[in-house]
C-alpha cells in the first residue's frame, strides 16, 4: 500500500511477521485512521499467528487510565476478535478464543479464510475496528460532556 512501511508500524512479539501478515498489516493500516499495534505469536507447533489490538482509554484525575482493548486475531484460517479479557495483559500470550473473547457479532467478528479474498477480509476487520473506535469516542463524549481530555494509551515500541 502506498505511503506505509511495515518498518513505520508499532509490533511486538516473538517473531518477524510472515508475508501474509506483513500484507494484512499494510492493507490495514492504510484504511485506519489511527494506527494499531500488532503483536506476533505461534503455537507450540509453530503455526504462526497475530493478534491487531487499539486500547481505548481515558483520564482519571491526572492519570491516564487504560479502560478496554479490542483485539482481532488473524492466521491462515482468517479473522477473530473482540473486547480482550485482560486488555493484552496475560491474554496476549493465547488466541482470542482460548482467552475467553466474545468473537460473536455485534461486539466481535469471525471471518473466515476460506470465504473471502484477503482484501475483503481487510476491508471487514478495518469497519469493525473503525465501529469500535466511533462508539468509544461517542461513550466518551456522553460521559465526559466538559470535554476533560481523553485518549488513547500511548503507542508502545518494537518490544
Amino acid at each position: 500500500m502506498e505511503g506505509i512501511e511495515l518498518w513505520e508500524i508499532r509490533t511486538w512479539g516473538t517473531r518477524e511477521p510472515t508475508a501474509a501478515e506483513a500484507d494484512f498489516i499494510v492493507r490495514l493500516e492504510a484504511l485506519m485512521p489511527r494506527a494499531l499495534e500488532f503483536c506476533f505469536r505461534q503455537d507450540p507447533d509453530g503455526t504462526p499467528w497475530m493478534i491487531a489490538f487499539d486500547s481505548f482509554s481515558e483520564m482519571r484525575g491526572a492519570d491516564m487510565a487504560l479502560i478496554k482493548t479490542l483485539r482481532v486475531d488473524f492466521d491462515s484460517g482468517g479473522a477473530r476478535g473482540g473486547w480482550s479479557t485482560n486488555n493484552m495483559g496475560w491474554d496476549a500470550e493465547i488466541r482470542a478464543e482460548e482467552a475467553g473473547v466474545d468473537i460473536n457479532p455485534p461486539g466481535g467478528i469471525s471471518i473466515a479464510a476460506s470465504g473471502s479474498t484477503p482484501d475483503e477480509m481487510v476491508r471487514a476487520v478495518a469497519a469493525w475496528f473503525q465501529r469500535a473506535q466511533e462508539d468509544w469516542t461517542r461513550e466518551l463524549e456522553q460521559r465526559n460532556p466538559a470535554g476533560r481530555i481523553t485518549g488513547r494509551i500511548p503507542q508502545r515500541r518494537h518490544w
